[in-house]
Formats: C-alpha cells, structure tokens, sequence
C-alpha cells in the first residue's frame, strides 16, 4: 500500500488500520503533524484550518460523487446528509381516494367476513335485524360518500436502506504527493 496518493480513500476488510492508512472516522489531526494530507483535503471536512483539519467520517454512510450530473442534485466536497429511518407525511404520499361500496338492497348476512356493507333487513325501525351484509354486490353495487373512511397508518418511522455489508473506510495519511493536472 505503499504506492498510494495522500487523501486516497479505499475500502479495508480488516479490523485494524494499516501503516500510513487511518479509518475515515470524522477524527481531528493536527496541521503540523500532517501537513501534506492537510494540503491535499485542507478543511472540506471539518477543523479550524489553523491548527486542525478533520478526515472525511464515513462511518454507517455510503460515499456520492461530488458535483452534479445533468438532472441531478449537486453535492459539494465535504458534504453530508441523509437519513436511515423516514416518516412519511399525508403530504409526501400520491394523492389518491379510498372508497367503500355497498350494495344497494337488502342484507341476507349477519357476519360481515368476506361481505358488503347492505341496507338493514327490518327498515320498521320495530325489529332488531342483524343481516346487515350481502355476499356479493351485483348489479346493485354503490360507492359510499369519502368521507366515511378516514386516514390510516400509524406514523411509525421506517428504514429505507439498501443492502449493505460493513467495511472500513481508510484514507492514506503517508504517501504519494497527488499532483495536479
């Protein structure tokens, strides 16, 4: 690993930082100590840029290019964001209507399982009908005003990850000067 530039980053599957490689943990170092990885990366990742610099934490966070591509959102070198677990609101889902139908005759059912909502068997209003239900709707099908059906969901945060298998992220502190073009 010898042959590498300062600042390159790569992937690392073992558990320990090797000679002149440090893990991109978001860590301070000091200018003096490091100043030509400070001289490539300066204060894109944190530090005061007098004393300090930061290396880049990619700790649980996946790297993007920076820049912006045609039709897509740019990104400055530094930059972080992103969430692992989303809420999502009314507003964020796609406008759409829920319906209900309903026959238009007289229930023959009492149980409402894998049956329509129909018109009470006793409309005296003297009895205590209970079939309140059909089994299929027909011909005499009805869609039910909107507003009998409310909103649903219980606003519990889920992930929205990818697949994904741990490695560590290292950065060449001690290495080849990267010049520029």
């Amino acid at each position: 690993m010898s042959e590498a530039y300062l600042g390159q980053i790569i992937l690392f599957a073992g558990p320990y930082e090797p000679a002149n490689w440090m893990y991109c943990a978001g860590q301070m170092l000091q200018i003096r100590q490091y100043n030509a990885l400070y001289a490539v990366i300066g204060t894109s990742y944190g530090g005061d840029g007098k004393l300090t610099f930061a290396l880049p934490d990619l700790r649980s966070r996946v790297p993007v290019g920076a820049g912006q591509s045609p039709g897509l959102s740019g990104y400055r070198l530094g930059a972080t964001g992103g969430v692992e677990a989303v809420t999502l609101t009314q507003a964020q889902m796609p406008a759409h209507v829920h319906t209900q139908a309903a026959a238009n005759t007289v229930g023959d059912l009492a149980n409402p399982a894998n049956a329509y909502l129909a018109q009470p068997a006793d409309t005296s209003g003297m009895g205590t009908s209970v079939a309140s239900y059909v089994a299929s709707l027909g011909t005499h099908g009805v869609t039910m005003n909107p507003a009998c059906i409310t909103a649903a969901g219980g606003s519990s945060p889920h992930t929205n990850m990818q697949p994904y298998q741990a490695l560590n992220y290292i950065i060449c502190t001690q290495g080849l000067y990267p010049q520029r073009n």
